[in-house]
C-alpha cells in the first residue's frame, strides 16, 4: 500500500510538472564603471643651451614632452632635482667624475625659467626653479599630444667661468668643465 501511494504521488508530481505551464525566467544586470584618472608623460633626455653670453637669457631649442591624459585639469610640472645642491641654479659639474663639484660649487647668479608652450589641449606656463610649477595644465583629455618645453638661463657678467677639461684630476677630482642642472617633470590628475 505505502508503494503504491509512493508511486502514485510521483506520477502526479510529474503530470503536474507537464501540465503546469512553467514561466520563463529573466532578469537584468547593470554593469557599470569608470576609468580611473591617468596620465603618462615622455620627457626627452638632455637639453643643450646655447652660448651662455652675459647679458643675455638665452633659451634652449625647444624640445617635445609627449602627454596622454584622461581628465581634464592634469598638470605637468617642473622641479629642481638636486634642490640642496643647486638650489635652481646651473651648478659646476665635472662630466668626468659625474659630480657636482664637490669643494667650492659655481653657480650662476640667476635661476633657471621652465617654460611650457600652449599647445591643443593644454596652457603652458613659465616657472623659476628650485620650486618650480605646472608648466602645462590640460584643458581637454588628450592622447600622445605634443607639447614643446624649452629652458631660460639669464647669464650675468658675474658668473663664473668654468676653466677646467673635466679631465684634468686634482685634489678632490676632475676639473668642473660645465654648469649642469637636473630638472624633473612629473604628471598628475585631479
Amino acid at each position: 500500500m505505502k508503494k503504491r501511494i509512493l508511486v502514485l504521488g510521483a506520477v502526479l508530481a510529474l503530470v503536474a510538472a507537464l501540465v503546469i505551464p512553467t514561466a520563463a525566467l529573466a532578469g537584468d544586470t547593470a554593469v557599470t564603471g569608470n576609468p580611473a584618472a591617468t596620465i603618462d608623460i615622455t620627457v626627452p633626455g638632455g637639453f643643450a643651451m646655447t652660448p651662455l653670453t652675459p647679458g643675455t637669457t638665452p633659451t634652449s631649442s625647444g624640445k617635445t614632452i609627449t602627454v596622454s591624459a584622461n581628465k581634464i585639469g592634469w598638470l605637468v610640472t617642473a622641479t629642481d632635482d638636486n634642490v640642496a645642491v643647486t638650489n635652481g641654479k646651473m651648478t659646476a659639474y665635472s662630466v668626468g667624475d659625474a659630480l657636482y663639484d664637490p669643494t667650492t660649487p659655481a653657480k650662476l647668479a640667476s635661476v633657471m625659467g621652465v617654460i611650457g608652450v600652449s599647445a591643443t589641449g593644454a596652457t603652458g606656463a613659465t616657472v623659476a626653479l628650485p620650486t618650480g610649477g605646472a608648466i602645462l595644465t590640460g584643458t581637454a583629455a588628450v592622447s600622445g599630444q605634443a607639447y614643446t618645453v624649452t629652458f631660460s638661463q639669464p647669464v650675468s657678467y658675474l658668473d663664473v667661468v668654468l676653466t677646467g677639461d673635466g679631465i684634468t684630476p686634482t685634489v678632490t677630482g676632475e676639473e668642473p668643465d660645465t654648469y649642469r642642472i637636473v630638472v624633473t617633470f612629473t604628471g598628475s590628475t585631479p
